[in-house]
């Protein structure tokens, strides 16, 4: 394990739980490199393919999570 502070383990390999606070955060991953149509399109990515939790990227966006919701719902997926 490697030692991120005198408080904190973090075992090698595991991924980062670090909540997204940026756009730049979200384009990280599966999303590193792409071109939205719309924000909306940006935000339903985020949670379908980047795997993100719709509170997160809410936040982010500053939009309701509930629209955030929606949004993905009407793309024919479930919401996380």
């Amino acid at each position: 394990m490697r030692e991120n502070s005198a408080y904190v383990f973090v075992a090698p390999g595991s991924p980062s739980t670090t909540a997204p606070r940026t756009f730049a955060d979200l384009r990280t991953g599966a999303l590193a490199g792409r071109d939205f149509r719309s924000l909306q399109e940006f935000a339903v990515a985020s949670i379908v393919e980047g795997g993100y939790a719709t509170a997160d990227v809410a936040r982010v966006f500053r939009i309701p999570a509930w629209r955030l919701e929606q949004w993905v719902i009407e793309t024919g997926h479930a919401p996380r």
